[in-house]
């Protein structure tokens, strides 16, 4: 059931029943790598919840909470699935590197597994996450030129639409692109370059994702937040040439939709105090 719940992608109810497992003294191949897996899972969701929290002393808290819940036990389960033996070590490897931080291994590993199985999209979708994390890396230091960032977000985006043409269906794809180009938006705020292009790029993948799976509310909270990011930058005057109203009233119509879809989320009510 476990490994059924991961197939679907829900994380939190494969580890439900992982634990339940693990508790019972249950192994067996491939448990330590499934447990692996949805952990590193429902580490990425929890570390995108913290985009919210305003002050960075309580927002590294979580992260460092967020980190010995999910990051550190998936490392343990992941480096117990490598010695036991895996259908891809080298995904497995790039996995590990990306989470300790060892980002030019991890690309060369996600390259090696998708090169080795091209039907194996996950590998190309990490490749597009390490790329990602090495232009979130560049644009944290200001003097770093603002084209490097994007170079790496073009190249991660390019990543991510291979993984699509593998695997069309799964909305983790999409969305990643969709978190990818927020991200890339708000980087041009902060460097006066247009921002458009990139908001465009994010409503575009969010469209996608949601396209993908109907159902799932994580795609409809990452449209509503790239609107709302972009009515934000619009409102306060940083981004001429469009109209305030017309996007604060885009953003709070893709916020209800939000909420509709996500009622009791905390994301969806801080995006409608920030609409």
């Amino acid at each position: 059931q476990g490994r059924g719940a991961l197939a679907l992608q829900d994380a939190a109810g494969a580890m439900a029943h992982f634990e339940k497992a693990a508790a019972t003294g249950y192994q067996a191949p491939g448990f330590d790598y499934s447990m692996g897996l949805a952990l590193i899972e429902l580490h990425r969701q929890a570390l995108e919840q913290t985009s919210h929290i305003q002050k960075e002393s309580d927002k590294q808290a979580r992260i460092a909470e967020i980190e010995r819940k999910y990051k550190a036990p998936a490392l343990v389960h992941l480096r117990a699935a490598l010695a036991e033996g895996v259908e891809s070590p080298a995904y497995a490897m790039g996995l590990v590197g990306l989470h300790e931080g060892h980002l030019e291994e991890a690309l060369a590993r996600a390259r090696e597994a998708f090169a080795a199985a091209p039907w194996l999209y996950e590998a190309k979708k990490l490749e597009g996450d390490v790329l990602f994390a090495m232009g979130r890396l560049t644009g944290h230091d200001k003097v770093v030129d603002y084209e490097r960032t994007h170079g790496y977000f073009e190249q991660a985006a390019t990543a991510y639409h291979a993984a699509a043409d593998v695997a069309r269906s799964d909305p983790a794809v999409h969305e990643a692109e969709c978190e990818l180009w927020i991200q890339a938006m708000n980087a041009a705020g902060e460097h006066d370059a247009p921002m458009r292009p990139g908001f465009d790029r994010a409503r575009s993948a969010c469209e996608r994702a949601i396209a993908a799976s109907p159902r799932r509310p994580s795609g409809y909270l990452k449209l509503a937040f790239a609107h709302s990011c972009f009515a934000f930058w619009v409102a306060d005057g940083s981004h001429e040439g469009e109209s305030p109203e017309l996007v604060l009233t885009q953003a709070a119509l893709r916020v209800e939709v939000a909420v509709r879809q996500s009622p009791g989320e905390a994301f969806a009510s801080y995006l409608v105090g920030m609409v």
